[in-house]
């Protein structure tokens, strides 16, 4: 938890640093479009950082090592906590000085259209994921289906061999 919201800090103010050094410069959004993604991924660590206490073993010896080490050993102190909101509230407020220099840069509504179109690419890789889960699905279905028919088949097969078996025995025997 603590290590995911110290690599989104770090995220975070290196991505706005250069966004912030490079955006007058650039002279088309692809060359910062590294670092935007970088800025957005920070504060995705620092939001999922904050949804509560580690439950793995190794989350927290990580939280309690790392806590030692800047100053706030139990995650549900009030320092730590108004530490985690604060560095949420500076993550959005980056983001939101980008969204305005991007803006002024390449005019306005060019931040609103870079997000609708990554909402739109992440619901096209979301529909293109659930259309192979499907024909996955229905590859195994149509697998399962024919070795269901094989089965009965052996089955039919083997339960006549048996009654042939036992009718040509009774037959032979003269019973």
């Amino acid at each position: 938890m603590v290590a995911e919201i110290i690599a989104g800090i770090t995220l975070c103010n290196s991505a706005y640093k250069a966004i912030k050094e490079s955006i007058s410069n650039c002279k088309e959004v692809g060359q910062i479009a590294g670092h935007i993604d970088n800025l957005i991924d920070g504060k995705s660590q620092i939001d999922k950082g904050l949804d509560g206490v580690p439950t793995s073993a190794v989350g927290q010896k990580w939280q309690s090592f790392l806590g030692k080490k800047i100053g706030n050993a139990n995650p549900l102190s009030v320092g730590a906590i108004a530490q985690e909101k604060i560095n949420q509230k500076l993550a959005a407020e980056e983001l939101e000085q980008v969204r305005k220099m991007v803006n002024r840069r390449f005019g306005y509504g060019t931040w609103e259209e870079i997000l609708m179109e990554r909402d739109h690419r992440v619901e096209k890789a979301k529909t293109a994921a659930q259309k192979e889960r499907n024909r996955k699905q229905k590859a195994w279905d149509k697998t399962y289906n024919i070795m269901m028919q094989i089965f009965w088949v052996v089955l039919s097969i083997g339960g006549l061999a048996a009654f042939f078996w036992f009718w040509v025995g009774d037959k032979i025997s003269g019973r």
